[in-house]
């Protein structure tokens, strides 16, 4: 047999067991190769089965508010304002909540800014429109950050966007390289998939309507002016009154129109009690 054979008896053999043992060592060979793919492919679902490891910057944590790290701060994040952007879009009319939520339930609205769709906007969408979902195949981003606004009329930050760098764990597998080729006999590098939103257009007009309002209305930001109507460049009034301040009114109605109830109910009771102390004779 094929293992047998040492280099001593291979050189007394005949031409016809020469020929027949390469026959041997092609099937050898055949059988090598199916092993090791067989070998390759358990590997590789034995490997699918580790998620991604934490990049070692990212912080350990039960609690993400509270052990959170910061990478950067910009501007001023300790002013306060009156208003929240929930009372800000009632006040410059900016949305139809009721018919909103009829249609997509009780958080649904309708912005009123009519607008219309260009029609070259169906031309990209069918190519692009696949790339925005995120396969993680088990694993985890290797390290996340978070773009935060600051929200003076909470008095709190609030997430706008986030970017997920998974590293090179999703391009191994989907064999996307860079730097030289093969021929230049150098290290192959992998790149690192990234899964980010550039701008949360929703919520970043509500970090907006906060940032920059005023007492007559919300202040445009310089850069986003070419791109607002004529007669609202410079500020968006307000044409409505703020939802809590209607919510205070009522409630104190409701408080002062209970007060005079009780304050009516008392002095009817005492009234009652001397009719009935009263003597009959008394008069």
């Amino acid at each position: 047999s094929l293992p047998r054979l040492t280099r001593v008896p291979a050189q007394a053999l005949q031409v016809s067991q020469i020929k027949q043992v390469r026959l041997l060592i092609d099937e050898a060979i055949l059988e090598c190769d199916a092993e090791r793919l067989r070998l390759e492919a358990e590997r590789f679902e034995s490997l699918r089965e580790i998620g991604n490891l934490l990049h070692p910057s990212v912080p350990i944590s039960n609690d993400e508010d509270a052990d959170n790290k910061v990478e950067r701060v910009w501007g001023d994040c300790s002013c306060r304002k009156k208003y929240s952007h929930v009372d800000l879009v009632v006040m410059v009319d900016g949305f139809e909540g009721e018919k909103g939520a009829v249609v997509a339930g009780s958080r649904g609205y309708f912005l009123k800014v009519r607008v219309q769709t260009p029609a070259r906007a169906q031309k990209w969408w069918e190519p692009e429109g696949g790339l925005g979902e995120m396969r993680e195949d088990g694993g985890v981003p290797v390290k996340k950050l978070d773009l935060e606004a600051w929200f003076p009329g909470s008095g709190a930050f609030r997430e706008l966007v986030s970017c997920s760098n998974c590293t090179d764990y999703q391009a191994r597998r989907l064999r996307i390289r860079y730097g030289q080729t093969k021929k230049m006999m150098d290290k192959v590098e992998f790149v690192h998939m990234l899964n980010a939103t550039m701008c949360a257009t929703t919520r970043t007009i509500c970090a907006i309507l906060e940032n920059y309002q005023t007492e007559e209305g919300v202040r445009i930001p310089e850069k986003l002016r070419d791109f607002m109507p004529p007669d609202l460049r410079e500020l968006i009034p307000f044409v409505r009154p703020a939802p809590i301040e209607q919510e205070l009114s009522k409630k104190q109605k409701k408080q002062q129109e209970g007060g005079k109830k009780k304050a009516g109910g008392g002095n009817a009771r005492v009234l009652e009690e001397q009719m009935q102390n009263m003597d009959v004779n008394s008069a």
